[in-house]
């Protein structure tokens, strides 16, 4: 990575916090919404649901560091609420900024992927998606949905040098796993063949695995323990 310029969207995030400090590259975009990174590197707000504000976010880092070489999508929200519950306007907020504002980044640091033919876009996915979980249907949607537009990404870009692949993650010592209260949080820990929760290190190994394998694209890799395997 390290003469990569690296995108990551959601950097202030449970799992993007963790992660950046293992992105060995001076030249880091780290996206935020709402609180500023506590990490050094080139820090761009945005609200990624706004597709105006996010073509005004590439441009800026394609300014100022010269090119996107990695784009890590890593942000996300969840609401946690039965179906039948779930107020409509609280569920397409999960979908849009899930869902849309992953498209919207995609799209907007495509073109500069495209004509420098070379790209790594990874997005982060959930193993709620593949194993759901009660009060997640928005969620669940939103991360399956990252999974159809990984593959169509893969198949439009294969010929130029860009690959595009997805992460689904089980549970990780970040993140939203702790919102979880403590015993059902050990009853998951219990499910997993493994027999612990996922560790920001092993991501920061599959991400570099991606990045530098230039003939993965359009796939999706659980990164569970064991957890799913379907």
């Amino acid at each position: 990575m390290a003469d990569q310029c690296i995108l990551i969207v959601g950097a202030s995030g449970g799992i993007g916090s963790q992660l950046v400090p293992l992105l060995s590259t001076d030249r880091l975009a780290l996206h935020y919404c709402q609180h500023v990174p506590s990490q050094t590197g080139f820090h761009i707000k945005a609200d990624i649901t706004r597709y105006d504000e996010v073509e005004q976010l590439v441009a800026t880092v394609l300014r100022e560091l010269g090119r996107i070489d990695v784009l890590i999508n890593a942000a996300g929200v969840s609401t946690d609420v039965m179906t039948h519950k779930f107020p409509a306007d609280a569920w397409r907020e999960v979908i849009e900024a899930n869902l849309v504002g992953t498209f919207n980044v995609i799209r907007a640091a495509l073109p500069a992927m495209r004509a420098a033919k070379y790209g790594r876009i990874i997005s982060l996915s959930s193993i709620v998606f593949q194993r759901p979980v009660f009060g997640t249907s928005a969620y669940s949607a939103s991360k399956a949905g990252l999974v159809g537009l990984t593959r169509t990404v893969a198949l439009e870009s294969a010929a130029l040098g860009i690959t595009c692949n997805t992460i689904a993650l089980g549970y990780f010592e970040a993140g939203l796993l702790y919102r979880i209260p403590a015993e059902p949080r050990e009853q998951i820990r219990q499910l997993i063949p493994m027999k612990r929760f996922g560790r920001v290190e092993e991501l920061h190994r599959t991400i570099q695995y991606l990045i530098d394998t230039e003939y993965i694209t359009g796939q999706v890799l659980s990164l569970n323990g064991g957890l799913y395997n379907g």
